[in-house]
């Protein structure tokens, strides 16, 4: 296991909080869309800022009524 002293970006819960949706949706994005994700040094997932603005992106699809597929062609 890969370790590091200070991982920077946005833990699950808090990014969840920023984009009003439920920890467990997040997760669900991270793994239908391929969102990469990273631990800090407690084995929490943490999103990078690109993985961060990927997040964003997909939600404002998703909130304009696109569906998954149609997500993934436009990422």
């Amino acid at each position: 296991m890969r370790q590091s002293n200070k991982v920077d970006g946005t833990k699950i819960a808090q990014a969840a909080k920023d984009l009003n949706v439920t920890s467990v949706t997040i997760r669900r994005y991270i793994a239908e869309f391929g969102i990469e994700t990273t631990s800090d040094e407690n084995g929490i997932k943490v999103l990078p800022d690109q993985a961060m603005e990927e997040l964003k992106e997909i939600r404002r699809l998703k909130e304009e009524g696109l569906t998954n597929p149609k997500v993934l062609e436009f990422l």
